[in-house]
């Protein structure tokens, strides 16, 4: 009874706060979420919530993006068709949307199967559209960055951490457990151990575990090598130069193959993007050589690890890096979700595929693909129309880069292209498009970056 009492108070003060000033409501959102898997864990420990309650509490996040929802629909009430400019890859995702919601003519009528199927496939849409219809000011854009910068920072402190002095089963105090593997509804583990040895085990930091930590990582590093770019002054660029290096650590313990598949194309994209500005005039300035020596001696540490990792031969960290059941598990998965969607052109459903089927009914075994999920649930037309909407809103967000001036908004646009091209490409191998801490933090700073009614960005970084 208490949990419920608790629980409502705190749905009405976010619902006040966000009707008087939706802007702190945001930065609640984004601040909070990286630490949602610890806390959940941590409150279901100390409170003894059952599993109800304890999927109540983890609906806070959607909670505040509902009542974001009333803040918006104002704005579309007073500016009408001036409210929100929809461009082709936004047609992409509601063209989508409506195809999801034919798909439960198909789909076994499960309440569960369909709320969770929205909730992972288009909860990160509606936050995005919902920012978008907000509208914030460059120097909001700035307090919104920042604090994702600053939450992001404690969890790669906290990771450092467990990479060091802390025992593989610290958070074991916390309500975290160890077990081999994870269903839902179950304490999250502790920690995964891979090889031979517990000195070995991935991370998790606060997040739900080693793949979703790497992927909020590769999201933080965009903006985070953007910023060392675009920043004047020496100090700060350091600042951001030793916040990147500090993130390198967690995030190669995480032990996540994707994720380092991810940082590695960021950079090389980062790289081709530098390059690019040799051809402009006047001739770049600020960080850009600071920043592209910084880049191609990355590039040559990582690739010269690789290579004295596999030439010494350790096994251990062979082992580590292989990791032969679970690479041959994912190519199993693959094919079998290749053969599904052959199988089932038009799609098995909304929820069939993914994290939803695992909460709705209990599966275990996901497809092991943002794409071929989309593909499973909903047919060769669903996971053109997914394609599509991400690789034009890369393409949109690199053209307003480009023609934007050195400020807060082109930091922004540009490290949001950087970090959607890494999920992109973590997507091909993990379910990084519904890890929801990584995916509403990013597609809420897209939102805020490209509003089409943003005025002119003044230049922030002194």
């Amino acid at each position: 009874m208490y949990f419920y009492i608790l629980f409502t108070i705190f749905a009405l003060i976010i619902l006040i706060v966000t009707l008087k000033k939706p802007f702190w409501s945001l930065l609640i959102l984004l601040f909070l979420l990286p630490f949602h898997a610890f806390l959940v864990t941590y409150l279901r420990h100390v409170l003894n919530l059952n599993e109800t309650q304890g999927l109540i509490l983890s609906l806070w996040k959607e909670w505040i993006i509902f009542t974001l929802l009333f803040p918006a629909i104002w704005t579309i009430i007073k500016e009408k068709k001036k409210a929100l400019k929809i461009h082709w890859f936004d047609w992409c995702i509601i063209v989508l949307f409506i195809l999801s919601l034919i798909s439960i003519i198909w789909t076994p009528k499960n309440l569960n199967l369909i709320f969770f199927g929205l909730r992972f496939d288009f909860l990160f849409f509606a936050l995005y559209f919902v920012v978008r219809l907000l509208k914030f000011k460059s120097r909001e854009l700035l307090y919104i960055l920042g604090t994702v910068l600053l939450s992001a920072l404690i969890v790669i402190l906290f990771g450092i951490l467990q990479s060091t002095i802390l025992p593989w089963d610290f958070l074991n105090r916390f309500g975290y457990t160890y077990s081999l593997e994870w269903l839902p509804g179950q304490a999250l583990q502790s920690s995964q151990i891979v090889g031979a040895e517990r000195e070995y085990s991935r991370i998790i930091s606060t997040l739900a575990g080693p793949n979703s930590l790497g992927s909020y990582l590769v999201v933080v590093s965009a903006f985070v090598l953007v910023l060392i770019y675009l920043s004047n002054n020496l100090w700060l660029r350091l600042g951001f130069t030793f916040y990147f290096l500090a993130l390198l650590l967690p995030l190669f313990r995480t032990y996540s193959r994707s994720a380092w598949i991810a940082l590695f194309v960021v950079i090389i994209a980062f790289i081709i993007y530098l390059m690019t500005q040799f051809k402009r005039k006047p001739a770049p300035k600020g960080g850009f050589f600071f920043l592209l020596g910084f880049l191609f001696l990355l590039v040559g540490i990582i690739v010269g690890s690789i290579l004295y990792i596999f030439t010494k031969k350790r096994t251990s960290l062979v082992e580590v890096f292989w990791r032969s059941f679970s690479t041959t598990e994912h190519v199993r998965l693959f094919k079998q979700a290749g053969q599904d969607i052959i199988n089932n052109p038009f799609g098995k459903g909304i929820g069939a595929s993914g994290p939803a089927s695992q909460w709705a009914t209990g599966i275990k075994e996901l497809t092991e693909s943002t794409y071929l999920q989309m593909g499973v649930e909903y047919g060769f037309l669903g996971l053109i129309l997914f394609t599509l909407s991400i690789i034009g809103m890369i393409i949109k967000l690199f053209k307003e880069a480009v023609l934007t001036k050195i400020g807060i908004n082109k930091a922004v646009l540009l490290g949001s292209s950087l970090a959607l091209i890494g999920l992109s490409v973590n997507a091909l191998f993990t379910h990084a498009f519904t890890d929801t801490v990584t995916i509403l933090t990013l597609f809420a700073l897209i939102g805020a970056s490209i509003s089409n009614n943003e005025k002119k960005i003044e230049v922030i970084f002194h």
